[in-house]
C-alpha cells in the first residue's frame, strides 16, 4: 500500500499548484458527506463551518483559474476545528480529521504561500482503509498488520479507490484544468473513496 500511495504522491509532485488544488479539492468534496455526518450524529457539539468555504475557495482556484490567496486565517480556523482523536467515537475522528486534511492541503496548494506535501494524499484513502481494515479484523489478527497491508491494494474497494486516484492523477497532467462539469462528474464517480460498510 505504501507503494500505491507514493505512487499518487509523485504524480502530485508533477503538478501544478492548480493541479495539485483539484485534486485535494476533489477528494475534500467527496468526502464531504463524512463531515456532514459527523456534525449530525454530534449535534450542537461538532461543527465544521470553515469546511464548505474552503472548499469554494480550492474550487476557484482550480476550475475558475482564480489567483493564488492568502489563506492562512482559513487555514488555521479549519485546523483548529479538527478533532483530537478521543474526542469522537472511531471510525468518525479519523474520517473528519482526514477530510479536512484534504482541505487543508487544497488550500495550501490555492496559496501565495504555501504548497501541500504531495504524501499527504494518503489521507484521502484513509477512511476508505481504516473502515477496510475494521471489516477484515480477523484476517489481520491472522495474518498480522503488515502482510494484511501488503494484500490491501488487491482489496476491490481499494483497488477501485487507487485506480480513480490514478485516472484524476493521468486526466490532470494530460489534460490541464478541469471544467466545473468534469469535476462535478469526478465527485460522483470519487464515492468509491468512501467508507464500506462494517458490520
Amino acid at each position: 500500500m505504501d507503494f500505491e500511495i507514493q505512487r499518487l504522491a509523485t504524480s502530485l509532485d508533477e503538478m501544478s499548484p492548480t493541479g495539485r488544488a483539484t485534486i485535494f479539492g476533489l477528494c475534500a468534496r467527496v468526502l464531504a458527506p463524512l463531515v456532514v455526518e459527523v456534525e449530525r450524529r454530534y449535534a450542537g457539539v461538532w461543527s465544521f463551518r470553515d469546511y464548505a468555504p474552503a472548499l469554494e475557495v480550492i474550487e476557484t482556484f482550480a476550475l475558475d483559474a482564480g489567483p493564488a490567496g492568502d489563506h492562512g486565517e482559513l487555514r488555521a480556523s479549519l485546523a483548529a476545528s479538527v478533532p483530537n482523536g478521543h474526542d469522537l467515537d472511531g471510525p468518525w475522528s479519523t474520517n473528519v480529521q482526514a477530510a479536512i486534511i484534504c482541505a487543508d492541503a487544497g488550500l495550501a496548494a490555492a496559496s501565495v504561500d504555501a504548497q501541500p506535501e504531495s504524501i499527504w494524499i494518503e489521507y484521502a484513502l484513509e477512511p476508505l482503509t481504516s473502515s477496510v481494515q475494521a471489516r477484515d479484523i480477523a484476517l489481520v489478527r491472522r495474518l498480522g498488520y503488515t502482510a494484511w497491508l501488503y494484500r490491501l491494494p488487491q482489496d476491490p474497494a481499494v483497488a477501485a479507490a487507487l485506480n480513480f486516484m490514478q485516472q484524476c492523477c493521468r486526466r490532470i497532467l494530460s489534460g490541464g484544468p478541469l471544467t466545473r462539469r468534469e469535476f462535478t462528474a469526478l465527485v460522483s464517480e470519487g464515492n468509491v473513496l468512501l467508507p464500506v460498510r462494517v458490520d
